[in-house]
């Protein structure tokens, strides 16, 4: 009685859930194919592989995925499939079936023709296979055909009457006679079935179709009337549709297409899906966004899909589903604008748009609430005082109260981008503004407004478990965040903003909701915020789904399902946690869906559907009521072979392992084969991808693509298999297929041509040799003639040779005589060259001391004035000392002068010995026999200079000249200092003989400086100058302008070559007017003054 009782309960719950639940429109696609101007597809059937053949009335076609195909131009009105896969036909004055050939080539083949040639049955609008026959029913005739002997038996339905359709029930046919009623047709005899004659009335007889509730209960239709069938068992009873109100409707055909979703088509009113219960469940016609109403054919596929079909209408086939599992709101229906946001709410539907606000009622009626265009967004529940109400955003700044089909006004506002009901907090709704941040609270029975802080435009709110909340700005990439007191929430503790340059990690973070958390994505990785550290870190969690979480911008839970939604990668996937150590994701049915555009909102309503918002519409998805099996097998076919697109090789044929019966073999010079292929699966068949891989002319599968047309080429020969494959949208791959073949070599690369070149090769290498044979012959005589005159001529030639070798000795002995005497004279030279650098080195210091001699009388002159200053003043000294010795009656005055008198002397002898030294050492500088250079740039070109003015300080003041010195350098030279003076004391010297007749101002000019890494010495006279023709000789050895006597002409050589051993250069200007000017420069060595 308890199991009874659940049983009603159970079927009173359906019923309700079937009457509450809103149904859109069911995904749809229509195929404008012409068939040859056919009024109507009038059967459909598929093949085992999976191809779909349409009998048109004009012919038969074939849909394999990719194209329809015509087959045969048979008048072809019904199909059906036996279980060996062959598809019989009936047709107009005909009855056959489809065979193919080797090459694939399907035809229909006359059953009827073989046995009754000349019979004519009319119209056969129908074929039944049972196990062992075949049925064709026309209004005239009955047709049985024996699939095992191939012997065909009429059936005539009597004066005044006429078959119309039937069935087949335990291997036997059940047929509908007009004014008669139903009978069976088996072994032979044809008989009225059980209650048959209480269909004799009903659409006078004629049975339109039939559907199978059970193996005892059938639904049999007799338009308008629908009876409940069961055999013998107990009487017919008709059956009712709920809700249905087209009494008037043609029924015309119908299936089942599970045990509990049942379909039938009318020629007025469309088609409608129904349950076993009689409730209708969805509506296929032109009120529902189909293109007509005059539906004559409905079937469905392997995988569910319902094929319609339509009188006198160019979409004539129609590919739709039940649309139970998965329904559709969009402009078809009469939205507008954009879609927002989607809510359930008091058992409607809220969709909002940029241009309005629509409701779906429980029965499906879709309300629209403004007349005029208004913009409508967040749709949030609240709870006022334990009751929920519906809140929205309209116009994009005002805070609306949905009551019913009014709105009540709550809050203004200038640009609202979010509404967040906390859940944390009770009446309080966050509200996020163009500039500001907020909440609303309901007191005092008033809408209050609270500001908390300035905010950024296009910020949108999250809330943690602990009330804190998380506002995000994408476009500003930054999180702030806010926390509140404890207590009661009403004060603001700490606020932070998180940037890439403050804190938060990598790119943007979209903060989701996921296991009662804030979580982060990044596109890369999944964060939380850590509440002791105060700092994002890596979350871990999940393993398994963290690169889904890692790319959600949205996720919705589920609690009573234990699952996820998620906005992933911008697809639709759920996460199922009940085994949270292995989480099942699932994404498969949600490829199904009609393009909406980006989803944006995901809501559950309370029947556990799926409902997702995009731009362009709503998705609802029921998984309870989807009965698709995503990991169907399915196959992908060759379809057509064909050679230069003229010569047709293969055309598809009707079985799989037709295409294994094919063998190839191509000429050479084939030119171009071209390989056409499909998949026959017919969900979203358009997105279907293909493989491909020409083994033998490639190693690996191309990339998965579009293209369902490959063609080859220059091909060697050789052996060749063609292999493709298929992903459908779900993801999943078919069967492989393959096509092997061969290109034959050119004749000239064949076996018997292999064989003629040996036999060629053969005779011509005979014929070869024998000539090479008689020819070497004939050289080796010639050879031996030769050999023998050419040996009398090397005998003689030896003897010349032996002649020739005695005369070369002799000269080889010559050449040595004379090679001892290059040695001697060479050592000669050596020894005379080692002179010659002695010499030079003395000349050098010769011209060094003759500098030094012309400088005797100067120097002796320098030294006599301060020895006469010492020798005077010693003079003195003793005399004063002679003095101080009898001091003893001197006072005190006296004394003083004396002491003065003895400082005055001392000071004079010192200035005497200071001059004395310094002259000693400028002499002692310049005559340095040492030639080091100092490479660690230590020498100071100021003190050379001083040094040889000293020694030409005589002279100096003999020729009445003056010197102006300028030191502008701070670094030392890599110089040798003597030679550095030597060149100083020379240009001197010949400075004051240059001046020696000038009349006026006599001065010589010497000034430092630096440029780059080199020291420059600007050494100037103001005399005559240098004749023009003489400047370039100066530096010449022995060259001087001097009288006879006065000069060596080695002075100003010397200089040169001391300059060129320090990596140095001089150069000289000069002019009668401005006088003579050298510039030397020396390399810089380290820095002595800063």
């Amino acid at each position: 009685m308890l199991l009874k009782n659940l049983l009603i309960l159970f079927i009173f719950l359906l019923q309700y859930f079937n009457a509450v639940s809103q149904i859109g429109f069911p995904i749809r696609k229509a195929y404008n194919i012409n068939f040859e101007n056919s009024t109507a597809v009038w059967s459909i059937v598929q093949d085992l592989r999976g191809v779909l053949y349409l009998a048109t009335g004009k012919g038969i076609y074939e849909y394999d995925g990719v194209a329809f195909n015509s087959v045969s131009q048979v008048p072809a009105y019904g199909l059906a499939l036996d279980p060996n896969g062959d598809i019989y036909v009936s047709a107009k004055n005909d009855f056959g079936v489809l065979r193919d050939d080797d090459n694939g080539v399907v035809r229909f083949e006359s059953l009827l023709s073989k046995v009754y040639d000349s019979i004519k049955i009319g119209v056969a609008n129908n074929v039944l296979t049972s196990s062992s026959n075949v049925y064709c029913i026309s209004s005239r005739y009955t047709i049985e055909y024996n699939k095992a002997s191939g012997g065909v038996r009429f059936y005539t339905s009597g004066a005044g009457s006429s078959f119309y359709n039937g069935y087949i029930k335990n291997d036997k046919l059940w047929i509908s006679v007009t004014g008669k009623g139903l009978y069976t047709i088996d072994n032979g005899r044809m008989k009225l079935a059980p209650y048959g004659g209480y269909f004799a009335s009903l659409n006078k007889g004629g049975m339109n179709s039939s559907l199978t509730f059970s193996n005892d209960n059938r639904v049999l239709l007799f338009s308008p009337h629908i009876i409940r069938y069961f055999d013998s068992l107990k009487r017919p009873i008709p059956f009712y549709l709920k809700n249905y109100a087209h009494s008037s409707s043609i029924l015309y055909n119908s299936f089942s297409l599970t045990d509990n979703y049942h379909l039938v088509t009318s020629i007025n009113h469309g088609a409608i899906l129904f349950d076993t219960l009689g409730n209708v469940l969805n509506y296929y016609s032109d009120s529902t966004q189909f293109p007509g109403n005059n539906f004559v054919y409905a079937t469905t596929d392997s995988n569910h899909n319902v094929w319609l079909t339509l009188e006198n209408y160019k979409s004539s086939v129609i590919k739709t589903e039940h649309g139970q599992d998965i329904s559709v709101w969009n402009r078809s229906i009469g939205l507008r604008g954009g879609v927002y946001s989607i809510i359930q709410f008091d058992n409607l539907v809220y969709i909002s748009t940029d241009q309005n606000l629509y409701s779906v009622s429980k029965d499906s009626q879709v309300t629209r609430f403004f007349k005029e265009p208004k913009s409508v967004d967040n749709l949030t529940k609240f709870y006022l005082n334990s009751k929920e109400i519906l809140l929205a955003v309209a116009g994009g700044n005002k805070v609306v109260k949905i009551n019913g089909s009014k709105l009540e006004h709550i809050y203004d506002g200038y640009d609202l981008s979010d509404l967040y009901a906390s859940k944390k907090v009770t009446n309080r709704l966050y509200v996020a503004d163009q500039d500001k941040f907020g909440y609303l609270t309901f007191q005092n029975n008033e809408w209050k407004y609270i500001k908390l802080m300035p905010l950024f435009e296009d910020t949108f709110v999250t809330e943690d478990s602990n009330g804190v909340i998380w506002l995000s700005n994408d476009e500003r990439s930054s999180l702030l965040r806010i926390e509140f007191d404890s207590i009661d929430y009403k004060h603001v503790t700490s606020v932070h903003n998180y940037t890439e340059k403050n804190g938060m990690p990598g790119n943007f973070c979209v903060p989701v909701l996921f296991d009662n958390e804030v979580l982060f994505a990044n596109q890369k990785e999944v964060y939380f915020f850590d509440q002791n550290t105060k700092r994002f870190e890596k979350w871990f969690k999940y393993k398994q789904i963290l690169k889904l979480i890692s790319q959600s911008t949205l996720i919705v839970r589920d609690s009573l399902k234990q699952e996820y939604h998620m906005i992933s990668d911008n697809r639709l996937v759920t996460v199922d946690m009940k085994n949270a150590a292995e989480p099942k994701i699932v994404f498969k049915p949600y490829r199904r869906f009609e393009d909406v555009g980006s989803i944006r909102k995901i809501m559950i309503d309370t029947h556990g559907a799926l409902w997702c918002s995009g731009v362009d519409g709503v998705v609802k998805y029921d998984r309870s009521k989807d009965f698709k099996d995503y990991e169907r097998r399915f196959n992908c076919l060759i379809r057509k072979v064909t050679l230069d697109n003229d010569s047709l090789l293969f055309n598809g044929g009707l079985k799989s392992n037709d295409i294994e019966k094919v063998r190839l073999q191509l000429p050479y010079h084939f030119g171009r084969i071209s390989i056409k292929f499909a998949a026959p699966f017919f969900d979203k068949e358009e997105e279907t991808l293909y493989s491909y891989w020409l083994e033998g002319n490639g190693e690996t599968w191309s990339d998965w693509t579009k293209v369902t047309l490959m063609e080859f080429a220059n091909l060697i020969e050789g052996d060749y298999t063609f292999r493709v494959k298929a992903k459908n949208i779900y993801g999943n791959e078919s069967a492989i297929t393959s096509l092997s073949f061969k290109v034959s070599p050119p004749w000239y690369r064949t076996f018997w041509a292999y064989v003629a070149y040996f036999i060629l090769f053969g005779a011509t290498a005979l014929l070869i040799v024998r000539f090479r044979t008689y020819s070497l012959n004939k050289k080796k005589i010639d050879l031996e003639r030769l050999v023998e005159s050419k040996t009398k001529k090397i005998i003689q030639s030896n003897e010349e040779l032996i002649k020739s070798e005695h005369k070369l000795r002799e000269i080889i002995n010559d050449l040595k005589e004379s090679q001892d005497k290059l040695s001697v004279k060479n050592n000669e030279l050596q020894i005379a060259n080692d002179n010659l650098v002695k010499t030079q080195r003395q000349l050098i210091n010769s011209e060094k001391m003759a500098s030094l001699g012309q400088l005797t009388s100067g120097i002796a002159h320098e030294i006599n004035n301060p020895i006469n200053f010492i020798y005077g003043g010693v003079q003195a000294l003793s005399q004063v000392h002679q003095e101080l010795l009898t001091a003893a009656n001197y006072n005190e005055r006296e004394i003083a002068i004396k002491r003065q008198e003895l400082d005055e002397l001392m000071k004079s002898i010192t200035n005497g010995v200071t001059r004395t030294t310094s002259i000693v050492k400028g002499l002692r500088t310049v005559s340095s026999p040492n030639e080091r250079i100092d490479m660690d740039g230590k020498v100071d070109i100021k003190e050379c200079i001083e040094n040889s003015l000293v020694l030409v300080r005589g002279k100096l003041l003999e020729r009445n000249v003056t010197v102006e010195k300028n030191y502008e350098h701070r670094h030392g030279i890599r110089a040798n200092s003597p030679q550095i003076s030597q060149i100083l004391i020379n240009l001197l010297d010949n400075s004051i003989y240059a001046l020696r007749n000038k009349n006026g101002e006599k001065k010589i000019s010497i000034m430092t400086s630096e440029i780059g890494e080199e020291v420059l010495i600007n050494f100037h006279d103001n005399g005559g100058g240098i004749p023009p023709e003489i400047r370039d000789h100066i530096f010449e050895p022995f060259f001087t302008s001097k009288e006879v006597g006065v000069g060596t002409g080695l002075g100003l050589s010397i200089c040169y070559s001391i300059i060129q051993r320090h990596h140095g250069k001089i150069s000289v200007t000069s002019s009668p007017e401005l006088g003579t000017e050298f510039l030397i420069s020396l390399p810089k060595g380290e820095l002595l003054f800063s």
